[in-house]
């Protein structure tokens, strides 16, 4: 699962930070939407702590996956991207960039 994960880390546009975790935006792609349904499977099958939310907007270019939880939660995410080499804080910091 961490060839999914390092996959769909590489087409992250964007990164928005909730309360409890992150959102990560992709292309809307076919592909990608796959592969967030096999990420959220897996990892809820393992984190049941965790909250996924997979969401397309109508008429939007973008797929969102918000995994969140409790407190724990958001630290736990940050510890998986470090250990997957995902640049969170330039991430996060485009996400505010394309804010309007």
């Amino acid at each position: 699962m961490g060839q999914i994960r390092a996959e769909l880390l590489e087409h992250v546009v964007q990164v928005d930070e909730l309360d409890g975790g992150h959102r990560f935006w992709v292309p809307k792609f076919e592909e990608h939407l796959h592969k967030l349904a096999d990420f959220v499977n897996f990892e809820s099958g393992c984190c049941s702590f965790l909250d996924f939310e997979i969401a397309l907007a109508r008429g939007a270019d973008r797929i969102s996956l918000s995994v969140s939880g409790e407190t724990k939660a958001k630290a736990l995410l940050r510890e998986l991207l470090a250990q997957a080499e995902f640049e969170l804080e330039q991430a996060l910091q485009r996400g505010s960039q394309l804010r309007p």
